[in-house]
This record gives structure tokens, sequence and C-alpha cells, in this order.
């Protein structure tokens, strides 16, 4: 029995520390290069092939997430269609994630941690 309370207890402490980077980690990303979000608009004008819009959809959520992550939130959202319609699980968890972290932002803690969640739970599921 001791050993299963350790295995549950170092479970738990891995899980907490996943969960912990997934949410604080992403915060400490570099400030958002507009001649990045520029090339990344671009792209995207140029109604790329479907993997190349997703890509560029979360890299562009990702650059947003400071300085508009209200629009970061709509780039995120398009990748996840896109993603699961691919079935990509690692850009769905991606797409995810640049959510979550915009969602921080705009201090809807509750939405952030829901979508991490589910980005964590998908992560994990890649092995």
């Amino acid at each position: 029995m001791p050993n299963l309370l350790n295995l549950f207890i170092a479970m738990h402490l891995h899980y907490s520390l996943l969960l912990s980077l997934l949410l604080w980690g992403s915060t400490l990303s570099v400030k958002a290069q507009p001649e990045l979000i520029d090339s990344l608009e671009k792209v995207l004008a140029a109604e790329p092939e479907e993997s190349v819009r997703m890509q560029s959809l979360i890299q562009l959520a990702e650059q947003l997430q400071f300085i508009n992550p209200a629009k970061g939130i709509e780039h995120a959202k398009e990748a996840e269609k896109i993603a699961e319609s691919r079935k990509d699980t690692f850009a769905l968890a991606g797409a995810l994630s640049r959510m979550g972290s915009c969602y921080e932002i705009l201090g809807k803690l509750d939405e952030s941690e829901k979508i991490r969640r589910r980005a964590l739970s998908l992560y994990l599921g890649l092995g």
C-alpha cells in the first residue's frame, strides 16, 4: 500500500509540474516582433496550403498574445478547427496552448485553465 501512495504522490507532483509549466511557461515568450507579425499576415493573405495556414495561425496567435490577445484567440481558434479536421494532435495542442495564454492575459483565468488542461492532456497523449 505505501508503494501505491508513493506512486500517486509522484504522479500528482509530475502532473502539477507539467501543468505549471504549461500555464506559466508560455508567458515568458519574447516580445512580439512587428516584422514577424507582418510576415505571418502576408503568408495568410496568400491563402497557403492548409498545414502552412494552420502553423502560421498558431505562430501569429503567439506573437499577438501580449499586444492583441483577443485577435490571438481568433487565430488560435481557426488553427484549432484546422488541426481538428486534419486530426493533427500536436498542432491542436499548440493552438490550444496559445489560446490559453491569450485568455490568461485577458484575465479570463478559468477559461485559460480549462483550455490549457485540454492542451496538456493532448500533449501527454502524444507519448
